[in-house]
């Protein structure tokens, strides 16, 4: 298996399920590389990525949200293990 082979895999198979909490407009998940959050306030939703302390960016639906956080995770599995191969 080639490194393409896995980035390819990575990028088809590599999801994240996240959680609503009860008593607020946000939803989370909890991986290997971190904690992800989306929040959502006047209309729009933001996220949180596992390295940041405060929500960013501006989405106009859930799905979309999510879906940036799952390219975000896909991209920081595909780094490690570029950068971890160079080694």
């Amino acid at each position: 298996m080639t490194l393409n082979d896995i980035k390819d895999y990575i990028q088809s198979n590599v999801t994240l399920h996240f959680v609503k909490y009860d008593h607020v407009n946000r939803w989370f998940t909890q991986t290997e590389i971190g904690y992800y959050e989306i929040e959502h306030s006047g209309g729009t939703y933001s996220i949180m990525k596992p390295e940041e302390d405060y929500f960013a960016g501006c989405y106009s639906d859930l799905s979309s949200a999510m879906n940036a956080c799952i390219e975000y995770h896909r991209n920081a599995i595909i780094k490690a293990i570029e950068d971890g191969s160079k080694k």
